[in-house]
């Protein structure tokens, strides 16, 4: 048996094989195991490649999207410690967590989007078409300064780490959905175990089951939250209106929702055209969907065995 290390998103990664392996060769991997630490073998499987970041967040059984807390805390222990970070470092994560607060509290769309793009999300596209300057005020930005001033085996450093690495796996995931024009985003919203916002391309809509032809904004929100589990909530819009369906995971959380429709109803009509909204309990795992969305929809990224 030949041992080996395999570098993951700047972890090293004892493996072993029964095969001959040489540097640089192209391998495939399936987890075997999850525990505190994830155990990795060579998969002998025709798999989609690896995409290292995406294994780090699933197997570490990470949120995919940080709690708000942590980048507070990022901030005020940075402040505090003896190897501070710039200023600029400091207001972009007290102000990323400040701008939740508002957010929450009835913030608007252009405060969404600007804590998005607040996020790094383009922070290498910016580097490489020459825009330094774009990327000072981007939490990824603040990550990197935390790794590059800690070592690793500071409890800071490996948060940094983490966050820094979910930042990246969506990154990862768009590279894979460009080819269908879809683009998605993490929502960062401390009451959801987990978000993101999938907006569908034209081509991807023509997939959807019940697109109309009229709808030329179609978008999707898949969500976990601790009381209703998981959500997916299908949004399409037209010249008659907006069409949503609300997708459960139980028929006892749909007729949950049902019993509070009408209130639903009015309070999203005050906002916009509204014409119908639907209910089913076929809601999809958002991880499930994540992973799907990265390798596509005929090919998986692990072979998992607990």
């Amino acid at each position: 048996m030949v041992s080996f290390l395999v570098q993951v998103a700047g972890e090293k990664i004892e493996i072993h094989s029964q095969t001959p392996l040489e540097l640089g060769q192209k391998i495939r991997l399936t987890i075997q195991q999850i525990s505190q630490e994830t155990q990795i073998q060579p998969d002998k499987s025709d798999k989609a490649p690896l995409i290292s970041k995406l294994l780090q967040t699933i197997g570490a059984k990470t949120p995919l999207m940080a709690q708000p807390v942590s980048l507070a805390q990022l901030s005020l222990l940075m402040a505090n410690s003896e190897k501070a970070l710039s200023a600029t470092s400091l207001h972009s994560l007290s102000s990323f967590f400040s701008g939740q607060q508002i957010l929450l509290e009835g913030g608007g769309g252009e405060l969404l989007k600007e804590l998005l793009n607040q996020l790094g999300l383009s922070h290498e596209r910016s580097l490489l078409q020459g825009r330094p300057d774009e990327v000072k005020g981007q939490i990824k930005n603040s990550l990197f300064e935390i790794l590059g001033k800690l070592p690793s085996s500071s409890p800071l450093h490996q948060e940094a780490h983490k966050i820094s690495s979910i930042i990246d796996s969506f990154q990862l995931i768009n590279i894979s959905q460009s080819e269908q024009g879809n683009f998605i985003l993490p929502l960062p919203f401390d009451f959801l175990n987990l978000g993101f916002l999938l907006i569908h391309s034209d081509r991807d809509r023509h997939r959807q089951e019940e697109r109309r032809e009229q709808d030329n904004i179609y978008f999707s929100l898949y969500l976990q939250v601790s009381a209703l589990g998981n959500l997916q909530i299908d949004l399409a819009g037209g010249k008659e209106g907006v069409t949503i369906h609300i997708h459960t995971d139980s028929e006892e959380k749909s007729a949950f929702l049902k019993e509070h429709l009408p209130m639903l109803q009015e309070k999203l009509s005050a906002l916009f055209p509204l014409c119908t909204i639907g209910l089913s309990h076929d809601a999809k795992d958002p991880i499930a969907e994540l992973l799907s969305r990265g390798t596509g929809p005929e090919q998986s990224i692990i072979n998992q065995k607990v």
